[in-house]
């Protein structure tokens, strides 16, 4: 009898033993798995973040010109031959222009009118002041001269066509003018009218 009890007590002990093995190792392998599942989490939350890069200032681009151009027009007019020239040029002499953020060159442009000896009938440059009369100090102070170009010759007069305007190139906001040559060499300016829809620019002194 004492034999089969102290066979029971070790076997008692023995299983106790076993069982709290076992649960020990139970509980390492679920602290593992909550380690592991944790570490995912933190590592699947990082890769989730984005970082967004600075945006870098943007630096102020230089002064910019419109464009030179040179035109040359044969023609007659009260039965001779005569060639119009028109230069556009962008002056560093006159003040800026600011549209926006970017400044522009304004542009002088010259106008002659040679006979077929090559004499010179008509010469004379242009710049916006020329037009101020007809554009309020405000509109001229943020234009420039965009062009002046030959149109046509009827009767003793030769037509020029003459535009006011913003230097930027997808702008449409400019004022228009007709500028007229008579014989004797005078020149009478009006503002004229636009085939499109009227710009934002157009006023009235």
């Amino acid at each position: 009898m004492a034999t089969f009890t102290k066979y029971t007590l070790t076997s008692n002990i023995f299983s106790s033993r076993e069982c709290k093995r076992k649960l020990r190792t139970s509980y390492i392998i679920l602290l593992s798995s909550c380690l592991l599942c944790l570490a995912s989490c933190q590592k699947a939350k990082q890769s989730n973040v984005i970082l967004a890069e600075k945006p870098a200032e943007e630096k102020p681009k230089p002064t910019q010109s419109i464009g030179d151009y040179e035109q040359t027009f044969p023609l007659q007019w009260q039965g001779k031959s005569y060639q119009v020239t028109v230069q556009r040029k962008a002056d560093k002499s006159l003040p800026t222009v600011k549209e926006g953020t970017q400044s522009y060159f304004d542009n002088r442009i010259l106008v002659k009118v040679m006979g077929a000896d090559n004499t010179v009938f008509f010469a004379k440059e242009f710049t916006k002041e020329y037009f101020a009369q007809h554009i309020s100090p405000k509109t001229l102070q943020k234009s420039v001269l965009l062009g002046v170009v030959y149109n046509r010759v009827e009767g003793d007069k030769i037509y020029f066509a003459a535009s006011v305007g913003s230097p930027d190139q997808l702008s449409d906001e400019y004022i228009p003018f007709d500028v007229v040559l008579t014989r004797d060499g005078s020149l009478t300016t009006t503002k004229a009218e636009r085939e499109d829809s009227a710009s934002d620019l157009e006023d009235e002194i």
